[in-house]
């Protein structure tokens, strides 16, 4: 039996404004999540950066801008 596993390379950023148990990773035994995905992130963020980020990850992970933006606060 482990104390859990690290996850060192998540593409998480986005979903864990609509998932915050961030299924299914922690389903398989994942304790802890460094975010950042791939070296973009959503926070700390100046407001004035949210739609280019969005549309970055967009491009990067085909997650709707709309969905990105209306999951983060």
């Amino acid at each position: 039996m482990t104390p859990g596993f690290i996850d060192l390379h998540t593409h998480l950023d986005a979903q864990i404004g609509w998932d915050q148990n961030l299924t299914p990773v922690s389903w398989h035994g994942v304790t802890t999540a460094l975010m950042g995905n791939c070296g973009v992130t959503f926070a700390p963020c100046k407001p004035t950066d949210r739609e280019l980020l969005a549309g970055m990850m967009e491009t990067v992970e085909d997650i709707p801008r709309q969905s990105i933006l209306t999951g983060l606060p």
